[in-house]
């Protein structure tokens, strides 16, 4: 979604000037074969996720709820200065867990299993995908 479409949605929505400004780093670390940039934007402004800027990154998570009611926090996108990412996780967490979040997950590429083992993630499963 352009700057210009943003604004149109609701000029008076600060969310909007946040989304304008990690808008680089974000879509630098999204994945278009299954999300657009509209598709954050829309996610966000719904309240379907939610988004986390920084002064020089963003994060975005989303509450997911399991059939058998675990609530779990899964972060999906990040970008920008990873030390700033790292700074922001445990505030992040914290308040996952005040909304009854047992557990946090973070979706993305196999460096994140490096960067995140420091800070008592896990390496929890494996995706696997062929194109049909």
């Amino acid at each position: 979604m352009e700057a210009a479409e943003v604004h149109k949605l609701d000029i008076d929505n600060p969310i909007i000037a946040h989304l304008e400004r990690c808008q680089g780093w974000l879509t630098e670390a999204l994945d278009t074969d299954t999300y657009t940039w509209e598709h954050v934007v829309r996610e966000v402004l719904a309240g379907k996720a939610q988004l986390w800027p920084g002064k020089n990154c963003a994060i975005v998570t989303t509450d997911e709820i399991y059939p058998s009611g675990e609530r779990v926090l899964q972060t999906w996108l990040a970008g920008g200065d990873m030390a700033e990412i790292l700074q922001m996780a445990p505030g992040i967490e914290a308040l996952a867990r005040l909304r009854g979040c047992t557990a946090s997950l973070i979706e993305g590429r196999k460096g994140w299993i490096k960067t995140m083992k420091p800070h008592g993630y896990d390496l929890w499963s494996v995706t696997l995908r062929k194109a049909l």
